[in-house]
């Protein structure tokens, strides 16, 4: 377990006016694991209505960067080389739900555009690219931020609308 000092580095516990507390309380904890399989930061969903934000990560640190972190990749990645396919989504819910529904070789973006350090991680032999982010501005910006990398990699990826839903 992380020591006091680190555990305040991390952002896993906060100083407020009535001392330490716990930055994920009243939460459903994710943890972010990394490709070698170590938990390196945790995401959170509010449990309750007015709840803010809604989502919640770990802060970056030492360990954690979520421009270098897929979520899911250590359980998507040998679907992804099987069907030579990965479906980006948004965030780890999105991710949980298309695992759900048989897509196993989801992984998610954190609250940011896919980035060049994501491609590294995913590997160089992937054939399709299927881009599924949230059908809202948020996901609309995202999409527009990923293209130029994807394109400069000369992969076109694949866009699915989602109609009238706004996640996966």
């Amino acid at each position: 377990f992380p020591s006091h000092d680190m555990a305040l580095e991390l952002g896993l516990i906060k100083v407020g006016d009535h001392g330490h507390y716990d930055t994920f309380r009243r939460r459903i904890l994710f943890p972010i694991i990394n490709t070698t399989g170590q938990v390196v930061a945790f995401g959170s969903r509010a449990t309750y209505e007015g709840q803010m934000p809604k989502y919640l990560n770990s802060q970056e640190s030492l360990i954690f960067n979520k421009r270098q972190v897929l979520y899911g990749l250590p359980l998507a990645r040998a679907k992804i080389r099987e069907h030579s396919a990965v479906f980006i989504v948004e965030g780890y819910m999105d991710a949980i739900m298309m695992h759900q529904a048989g897509f196993d070789n989801t992984v998610a973006v954190m609250g940011i555009a896919f980035t060049e350090e994501h491609l590294k991680e995913l590997g160089p032999n992937i054939k399709k690219y299927y881009l599924l982010f949230d059908q809202d501005q948020a996901g609309e910006v995202a999409a527009k931020r990923s293209l130029p990398l994807l394109l400069k990699n000369k992969i076109l990826p694949l866009r699915i609308d989602l109609l009238d839903c706004k996640d996966p």
